[in-house]
């Protein structure tokens, strides 16, 4: 029944007028109903190949309402300082009340980025964290929306 409920509150909603959906969903609220989380505890992988790279892969939950359009996700990774930047540009569609899980950014190492990495992972655990600041925007049927997403830990 509540499937069946939310199922025709979404078909309400994407008949609505925009000027109206625009009163009835801000896009403030329509943002604390997107979750941005790494996909598993671990998610974070460094490749130490003759090619190093390092691997986020990230998971987003739309519990809204409307259909979303992911338009880029900026990533700031911290070991121990600021070590690099990262964008995923893809461009993915999520339909109300789902989950989309394949989500992945790659990142080809510097040396110095490299060895700032090996001398975080050197140091006693517990000493430091990882730092992950995200800023994931999407195109809506309401207008532009920014969610932003912090996630520590202290190891890999």
């Amino acid at each position: 029944m509540g499937t069946l409920l939310s199922f025709l509150a979404g078909r309400i909603l994407n008949a609505l007028p925009v000027f109206l959906l625009k009163r009835l969903l801000p896009t403030k609220e329509v943002a604390h109903q997107i979750e941005l989380r790494l996909r598993s505890e671990n998610a974070i992988v460094v490749q130490k190949s003759d090619v190093p790279s390092i691997r986020i892969f990230l998971e987003i939950t739309n519990l809204s309402s409307l259909e979303l359009r992911l338009d880029r996700v900026l990533i700031e990774l911290w070991f121990g300082q600021p070590t690099l930047d990262m964008t995923i540009m893809q461009r993915p569609i999520l339909r109300p009340h789902s989950t989309l899980t394949d989500l992945l950014a790659v990142h080809y190492l510097s040396s110095v980025q490299q060895r700032q990495i090996e001398q975080f992972e050197a140091v006693q655990p517990g000493f430091g964290q990882i730092h992950m600041y995200m800023l994931a925007y999407f195109d809506s049927k309401v207008g532009p929306i920014e969610v932003k997403k912090t996630i520590e830990r202290n190891r890999i």
